[in-house]
């Protein structure tokens, strides 16, 4: 449209200076007829005729300069309505565009928040995976105290009163238990009441046994 405007200013000027040459042209050849005396009364030079030629020539000039100022005008509102019709379609573009980067700056923030919620669940899951690691652990060493707990009990039935608690693996445990502050029922207490107990027996054996020697060695004597 600028362009346009810029073209219909260009022309008018130069009709403009066009048509004051020719009147400049026609006052000049009249004013050289009024001094020269001549009185003609030729159509050509006639100052209050419009019919005169060049009144007409100067018709011509003014109709073929109003005719491109309507043109340019037609230009113009042709130009003008385009880009009404463009400057519509840029604000629809940009609406458009508008509301894809909305729906892409939700898509995100949805993505993010999906993205810190898996994290927080994924710390979550760990975090219960330590537990149970160390759960785990704790249920290997108990099984470990159970089972030498077992292993006493068996070699206390069958080795009965001859059963010491020197048994290194009994030791090792016993010590790794109290490292660990564990709860137990390891020998640590009930198997020292045990050997107290089997010791009193076999010392009251052992009395009997000597009185019965004693006995039987007087039976013998008399």
């Amino acid at each position: 449209m600028e362009v346009s405007v810029e073209k219909l200013l260009e022309h008018a000027s130069a009709n403009s200076e066009k048509l004051e040459l020719l009147k400049e042209e026609k006052l000049r050849v009249y004013d050289i007829l009024e001094h020269s005396g001549r009185q003609t009364h030729d159509e050509t030079f006639s100052r209050m005729n419009g019919q005169a030629r060049l009144d007409k020539d100067i018709i011509k000039v003014v109709r073929s300069f109003t005719e491109k100022l309507n043109d340019m005008a037609r230009i113009a509102e042709d130009s003008e309505k385009k880009l009404r019709e463009a400057s519509k379609q840029m604000h629809e573009m940009k609406s458009t565009y508008d509301q894809e980067l909305q729906e892409r700056d939700r898509n995100i923030r949805y993505l993010a928040g999906c993205l810190e919620k898996s994290e927080k669940e994924s710390n979550e899951r760990k975090e219960e995976m330590e537990k149970m690691k160390k759960k785990t652990e704790q249920a290997t060493l108990r099984i470990a105290e159970l089972d030498d707990q077992v292993r006493y009990w068996e070699r206390y039935r069958h080795y009965g009163y001859w059963y010491t608690r020197r048994d290194r693996d009994d030791n090792q445990l016993s010590k790794s238990m109290k490292e660990l502050n564990l709860e137990s029922k390891v020998p640590s207490v009930a198997i020292p009441r045990t050997k107290k107990l089997l010791t009193s027996r076999l010392n009251s054996q052992n009395r009997k046994l000597e009185e019965k020697k004693s006995q039987s060695a007087g039976e013998s004597t008399n």
